[in-house]
């Protein structure tokens, strides 16, 4: 009967040890799992986070992509503004050198009629002398 006593407490300690090791496998495996949620968690908060920022990034490109178009445009008005007043320029000095031409011939002619009318005069005095 004590040999009995013996197998039977001996099972008794196996099944007791046997618990301990599954409570043991149990914590670990809840720690294991906590771990995974708590990754989980961070993971989520983490891409929530980035899409968040990735919306922030495309809504300032579309507004950069607008302010670029403005100054795009205004860009091309002045330089369509500037190629007016370059070609007003261009014809105000083509006339400006046709006026001054024309001021050039007058001259030169009215140096002509001068010459002219001087030794008209002079021939005249001359003619008056003898």
């Amino acid at each position: 009967a004590v040999g009995m006593g013996v197998g039977v407490g001996g099972a008794a300690e196996d099944n007791a040890e046997e618990v301990r090791a599954l409570m043991r496998d149990k914590e670990r495996l809840e720690k294991r799992i906590k771990s995974h949620v708590e990754h989980g968690e961070k993971m989520k908060a983490t891409y929530q986070q980035l899409s968040d920022l990735y919306n922030k990034v495309r809504t300032d490109y579309a507004v950069l992509q607008r302010k670029d178009k403005k100054l795009q445009e205004m860009y091309n008005k002045m330089r369509d503004d500037f190629s007016e007043v370059s070609k007003k320029q261009r014809q105000q000095q083509v006339e400006l050198l046709a006026v001054r031409e024309e001021l050039y011939v007058a001259q030169t002619a009215a140096r002509e009629v001068k010459d002219e009318m001087v030794a008209d005069a002079s021939r005249q005095i001359e003619a008056l002398k003898q």
